[in-house]
């Protein structure tokens, strides 16, 4: 199953190493010799991954369509426990009135994730063959590594939305996205550590720069009264292409393309409740998330669910800054994990 971790497809066998360096002479053999170099093939695997889990830190950091405010998931597999928290920042500003066929809309989204994850996979490896290792080398300290990766994106984009009715909109966007990632790799057995001797910075401690493009289209309806109750679902469909800017590991070449396809039913409820003044209104909601393509390969989720609800405030009468400020909550589920989203917006 795949992961949300840069995946090491080591096809060169992590046994092999193991083996070769117990039974070698180091007088004779540096230790970076006698570890293999990667086939074209495996470098390109290598190349293929670093584009997968690009492009799934982007949908999750850089755009519009999957979750605003702070999202926080935890997982475990069977081989590795996961965390992901996400911390997003996205405004959107759209020129003319909710009356206009026609309206522009520009936007920007700040994007901060930090992973962390428990690697298994060496140490199990010296685990299962201990027997075969000489005692210098079987008695070492054995326990799985950690993995923290830390990135950044900034998307910068805009669109254009059209309303042929009041109550129903159609609104093609672009986003150009930025995104950086760095990788910290803590070493605590002696396989990984052997391998890192040759590939550190190109699989373990790195870091890498990409840029993408992101075209996608939203269309809504809205059911009811547009100043009472309503309810209105929507769906957005975004793709994203990614490319390599510069990075510290040599295999780091990438393109990659992923989807993400954002269905919603979101509910208006006003209420006679005011908070210092400023009248409250509820607005609950139900997200299904589809990922697709590298998103979807390098996660291992094809869907995700939020349900969750915003309460949303106007203050238009007692700030000269804002007309709305918004505070959410959702809790999040999918194929293997749980979740729950922290979101505060603010409506200018």
């Amino acid at each position: 199953m795949s992961k949300i971790l840069l995946k090491s497809s080591l096809t060169l066998s992590c046994l092999t190493i193991l083996l070769t360096f117990a039974h070698s002479a180091i007088a004779q053999d540096s230790i970076v010799d006698i570890i293999p170099d990667f086939t074209p093939e495996e470098q390109q695997s290598l190349s293929k991954d670093a584009g997968l889990f690009t492009s799934a830190i982007t949908v999750f950091t850089g755009l519009n369509a999957v979750s605003g405010g702070n999202f926080t998931f935890e997982r475990n597999d069977g081989e590795r426990d996961t965390t992901l928290d996400t911390f997003r920042l996205p405004y959107t500003h759209t020129y003319g009135t909710e009356t206009d066929t026609i309206s522009p809309l520009a936007r920007v989204t700040l994007g901060q994730s930090n992973l962390r994850n428990v690697n298994t996979r060496y140490s199990d490896i010296l685990e299962e063959e201990k027997g075969s290792l000489p005692t210098s080398i079987a008695d070492l300290p054995n326990l799985p590594d950690f993995v923290k990766t830390d990135s950044t994106s900034l998307s910068l984009g805009g669109g254009l939305t059209y309303r042929p009715t009041n109550a129903f909109s159609i609104t093609p966007a672009m986003d150009f996205i930025w995104t950086h990632i760095k990788r910290r790799y803590d070493f605590n057995n002696f396989l990984s550590g052997l391998i890192a001797q040759k590939y550190d910075r190109d699989l373990f401690n790195t870091s890498v720069e990409a840029m993408g493009y992101s075209p996608s289209v939203k269309v809504e309806y809205r059911f009811g009264d547009a100043d009472g109750f309503n309810f209105t679902p929507s769906t957005n469909f975004t793709y994203l292409a990614s490319y390599d800017l510069w990075s510290k590991s040599r295999y780091s070449n990438f393109s990659s393309d992923a989807t993400v396809l954002f269905t919603a039913l979101d509910f208006n409820i006003p209420t006679d409740c005011t908070v210092f003044a400023a009248p409250m209104k509820i607005n609950p909601f139900v997200n299904r998330t589809d990922l697709g393509l590298a998103a979807q390969d390098a996660s291992g989720l094809w869907y995700f669910y939020d349900v969750g609800a915003n309460f949303t405030f106007d203050v238009k009468d007692q700030s000269s800054w804002f007309e709305s400020v918004k505070l959410g909550a959702s809790y999040s589920f999918g194929d293997d994990f749980t979740g729950y989203r922290l979101g505060a917006s603010v409506g200018l």
